[in-house]
């Protein structure tokens, strides 16, 4: 599915399987399930809305300087890549990322509000300014959490496991308020 405008999609379940959905405009989609593993989507402006989204393998890219949104209750972006131009906003109770790179790149923040768990094992976690992370549980091992340009703050409510994982910034805020298993100061 193509377009040069405005591209709205609403519906219960979308199984867009190695699918492409681009547009020069901005693209909404709201759905139940959103099926896009190993699928192309591109467009100016992203807006995301729900409760599943199966992005295994797949590509998002936000070519824009607006936001790319994602609103999901779970989020399987396992070798998928999701990257916003501008900045990245998530909103998730649980996010898969194992081996699969969420970045806003340039001048982007990246802000993560995950409300149980982040699997970012082996992941990407990429901002080109600040990078917010909130999130009850976090498994970074062998991961990369990078804020290149400006601050990462880790808000971590229950456990982080960070064993061989690499964590960057300019200016670096850890804020967990429970166990840590690391190699790095929690």
């Amino acid at each position: 599915m193509s377009g040069q405008g405005a591209l709205s999609l609403n519906t219960r379940h979308w199984l867009g399987h190695q699918g492409q959905l681009l547009t020069n405009g901005a693209l909404t989609i709201q759905a139940h399930d959103l099926q896009l593993n190993h699928a192309v989507t591109r467009a100016n402006k992203i807006t995301v809305t729900a409760d599943t989204l199966n992005h295994q393998q797949g590509v998002m890219q936000q070519a824009g300087a607006d936001n790319l949104s994602l609103t999901v209750n779970t989020l399987n972006n396992q070798g998928g890549t999701i990257a916003g131009n501008g900045h990245l906003n998530m909103d998730a109770s649980t996010v898969d990322n194992r081996e699969g790179h969420l970045v806003a790149a340039q001048n982007g923040n990246l802000t993560l509000t995950v409300k149980d768990t982040l699997d970012n094992q082996a992941g990407h976690l990429a901002a080109g300014q600040h990078l917010w992370l909130t999130a009850s549980e976090l498994d970074n091992r062998q991961g990369t959490i990078a804020a290149t340009g400006g601050m990462t703050t880790l808000t971590v409510g229950k456990s982080l496991q960070n064993t061989h994982g690499h964590l960057e910034a300019k200016t670096h805020t850890s804020d967990s308020r429970t166990r840590c298993s690391a190699r790095m100061a929690c």
